[in-house]
Order: structure tokens, then sequence, then C-alpha cells
């Protein structure tokens, strides 16, 4: 949410399929760069370096098509590196004037705080809290 007031476009990496993503975010709100072999074994977390060479070796043309995405985002292209006309919105100013959540909607989104409770109840329970009483609907 962050991202809507600073003036910005989120990118997400990862191997998650962005289907799953799009349950939680809108997106044509962010820049999903997917990579497949990512593997956090293959690297020392603590090293950046490593980090960026693992995704070299393993992940190069997703990489590559993820900067060419950013590249066409930020610089007014399109997909074929032609310019867009000065009268058509760029493709920056279209994503963010896309709303942040599926449907616009924070009612029933993992954002509204009925669907947290609601979560959050189911968790007390399973574990037979004793913040949650025997017998307590989870409505």
């Amino acid at each position: 949410m962050c991202t809507t007031l600073l003036q910005t476009i989120p990118i997400v990496i990862g191997t998650t399929p962005k289907s799953w993503l799009a349950q939680f975010l809108n997106p044509k709100r962010f820049i999903y760069c997917a990579f497949p072999r990512l593997s956090p074994r293959g690297f020392d977390e603590q090293q950046p370096e490593a980090r960026i060479q693992y995704i070299l070796e393993h992940n190069r043309e997703e990489m590559q098509a993820c900067v060419d995405k950013i590249k066409r985002i930020d610089g007014g292209q399109f997909k074929d590196g032609s310019n867009a006309p000065a009268s058509a919105p760029s493709l920056y100013v279209r994503m963010m004037n896309e709303p942040v959540l599926p449907g616009n909607r924070l009612e029933g989104s993992i954002y509204d705080i009925n669907v947290m409770g609601g979560a959050l109840r189911r968790v007390l329970q399973d574990h037979r809290s004793y913040l949650v009483e025997e017998g307590e609907s989870s409505t």
C-alpha cells in the first residue's frame, strides 16, 4: 500500500505464479518477474552479489525480460521498442491509475479487518488457545 502513497510501482520477484498473487493485489498495478529456477539454497542470503550471480546463471532470460519490461514502463516505449506518442498516456501513468486491490474493494480482501480477524480466530481455535472459548463460532 505504501507504493500508492509514494507513487511507485512495486516489482515483485519470485517463483509463485502471478495468478496466486493476483488474489491479493491487482496484477495491473505491479511488475511481476518470475524466476522459475530461484532457490535460496543456491546462494548465501547475506551476499547480494552472490544472489545476483545466481539469478544471472540460472534465470538470465527471465532477468532480461524483467529489465526490458521495467525499461518500457519507465521509458514510455511499446514492446517493439518504438516510442509511445506524446498524446498517449504512458504505461507508468496507466499502471499508477490502476487500483491496488483486485476489484478496487477492501471489503472481502485480505486487508479487510473482518477477514483478518476470522483468520486469526481460526488459528487460535486450531491451537486450542485460551483466548477463544470452546464452541465460539467464527462468523
